[in-house]
């Protein structure tokens, strides 16, 4: 499985995200879009032999709500973003001996929770 692109949707926070991605049957797959319509839409596409390395952001109150202020995704080729409005406390996912193969949260109007699984290197 190898994510081919991701869709961020930000303004003052992250509106919201979704994936595609090729998965082991070879077809390209694409997720349900997460969170609420706003912000202005973003499009990282992720070239061949481009891995996800770590993904930073923040996260604060936004209107009545704890939300993702701030998305960056760092692969081995570079630096996508930062999406939204970098504000609020850090937070950061590295990966250094295996690698993203999902993630998961929490979202209403924006996403509330972000969080990756991640699959070990097999020796």
């Amino acid at each position: 499985m190898r994510i081919t692109k991701i869709f961020i949707a930000a303004g003052d926070c992250i509106d919201s995200i979704k994936f595609t991605y090729d998965g082991v049957d070879g077809v390209n797959h694409g997720s349900p879009a997460y969170g609420g319509n706003g912000g202005t839409n973003h499009m990282i596409t992720f070239v061949e032999g481009e891995v996800i390395t770590r993904i930073t952001g923040t996260f604060g109150e936004h209107g009545q709500a704890m939300v993702i202020t701030s998305l960056s995704i760092d692969t081995n080729k570079g630096t996508h973003g930062p999406y939204g409005k970098n504000v609020g406390t850090g937070f950061s996912l590295p990966v250094t001996k295996g690698k993203f193969i999902g993630f998961y949260g929490t979202y209403g109007d924006y996403i509330q929770s972000f969080g990756a699984i991640l699959q070990p290197f097999s020796n």
